[in-house]
C-alpha cells in the first residue's frame, strides 16, 4: 500500500488492514475465501500483484501474512534507496523465487542490479522519469524484463518504481473470472 489501506478477511480466520508502506500476500492454494476492500476512510493507493504458482503447488495449504512498513528491510544506495518487499533479508515469504523491490532514485542517479540469467519480470514506473537499460520509461509505464543478466537504471528526475522479477515455469495460465488455475 501506497496510502490508505486494504481490509483483509479470509474463511482461514485472518482478518487485518494492512496500510501504507506495508504489504500482505496471500496464497489461496487448495482453498482460501477472502475479501479485500479499501480502507473505510480516506483514499487507498496500491498495487496489487498476482503470482502464478506452477501446477505442482496449486493444491498447496492456503495461507496468508501481513508485514507492516517498518518491517521491510530497506537499503541505502548511492542516489537512493531500496525497500525489499519479497527477496533476501525481507519477512514477507513466497512459495516461489521472486525479487520484488521498490526502489527510489534522486534526479541523475543511477543502479545496476545484476540479474539471475532467465529471469522475467516488470518494472513499473510510480513517479518520475527513468532509463532501463538506456530504453525510456515514464510515469505511469511498465516493461517486460527477459533474459537480462545486468539491468542499468538511471533517473532524469526523482523517481520511484516497483521492479518485480521471477522464474518463469512455463506452464499455461488458465483465467476463470477472479480465478486462476
Amino acid at each position: 500500500m501506497f496510502t490508505g489501506g486494504m481490509q483483509h478477511t479470509d474463511n482461514l480466520g485472518n482478518s487485518s488492514c494492512v496500510t501504507a508502506g506495508g504489504a500482505q500476500r496471500f496464497t489461496a492454494g487448495k482453498g482460501m475465501v477472502h475479501s479485500e476492500m479499501p480502507a473505510e476512510k480516506g483514499q487507498s493507493n496500491g498495487i496489487q500483484l498476482w503470482i502464478n504458482l506452477p501446477k505442482c503447488l496449486k493444491q498447496i495449504e492456503p495461507s496468508y501474512q501481513q508485514v507492516n512498513a517498518d518491517d521491510f528491510p530497506t537499503q541505502t544506495i548511492e542516489g537512493g534507496s531500496i525497500k525489499i518487499l519479497v527477496g533476501e533479508g525481507s519477512p514477507l515469504t513466497l512459495n516461489t523465487s521472486v525479487i520484488y523491490q521498490h526502489i527510489s532514485l534522486r534526479k541523475q542517479a543511477s543502479y545496476e542490479l545484476p540479474v539471475d540469467p532467465g529471469m522475467h519480470g516488470i518494472i513499473y514506473v510510480l513517479a518520475g522519469d527513468i532509463g532501463v537499460n538506456g530504453s525510456p520509461l515514464h510515469v505511469g509505464q511498465a516493461a517486460f524484463l527477459e533474459n537480462e543478466v545486468l539491468v542499468h537504471f538511471s533517473a532524469d528526475e526523482d523517481s520511484e518504481f516497483m521492479l518485480c522479477l521471477g522464474q518463469p515455469h512455463g506452464e499455461p495460465i488458465h483465467q476463470y473470472g477472479p480465478f486462476v488455475d
